[in-house]
């Protein structure tokens, strides 16, 4: 089925934190790195043939600083094709290093999938079977690459602007970013609308803002 554009290497670009991305230049010139955010989740709503409102990792039962938490166990549950059992190694180690807490106690992982499962019950059916097979991880990230792939292609054959890739997002010239937003909604909204009529519209962001 064919998935991400990976550029290869251990000193890729794509390997780099967001804040060193950030440092590149295009032809001499700052970039902007524009995403979709819950990139996954749109997908996921748009083939079951619905959709949701407002930042799908916002789950007012956890309190305002809990988005971290959901989206920690949103991604792992995408990604193992079913909801995650305990946060894992990797969880711990990266909040531990990144807060100097710890994860369990901070936000207890029962508590965080509990409210996280009853706002969005779909992530329970991932596997589910629709039409003649079951949806996994993999569709979600065909349907993401369609509007990378297109977008870049757009933005090249149409613009004359060069965009570099990171799974979901796309880094491009500081000066050519509104552009970017646009074609990107449009791709993204399109392969979204193949799968349901009236899908979430995608919210796009813009990295490093202006100063």
């Amino acid at each position: 089925m064919g998935g991400r554009l990976y550029s290869a290497g251990e000193d890729s670009y794509q390997n780099l934190p967001d804040t060193e991305r950030w440092k590149m230049t295009i032809n001499g010139e700052p970039v902007h790195e524009v995403d979709v955010r819950a990139s996954f989740m749109n997908i996921l709503y748009a083939f079951h043939r619905s959709n949701f409102e407002g930042d799908p990792f916002s789950v007012p039962a956890l309190g305002p600083n809990s988005r971290g938490a959901v989206k920690m166990f949103v991604s792992a549950t995408i990604g193992n094709g079913k909801p995650v059992k305990r946060w894992s190694t990797r969880h711990v180690k990266g909040f531990l290093e990144e807060t100097g807490l710890s994860l369990e106690q901070t936000w207890p992982f029962a508590q965080v999938a509990e409210a996280t499962l009853q706002q969005h019950p779909l992530l329970a059916r991932l596997g589910e079977i629709k039409g003649k097979r079951a949806i996994t991880w993999a569709d979600l990230m065909w349907v993401e690459s369609e509007a990378i792939v297109r977008t870049i292609l757009d933005l090249k054959r149409n613009y004359a602007i060069p965009s570099y890739p990171v799974h979901d997002s796309l880094i491009v010239p500081r000066s050519m970013s509104e552009r970017t937003v646009k074609q990107l909604r449009v791709h993204y909204f399109g392969e979204l609308t193949r799968l349901f009529p009236k899908p979430t519209p995608p919210t796009l962001k813009v990295s490093p803002q202006e100063t």
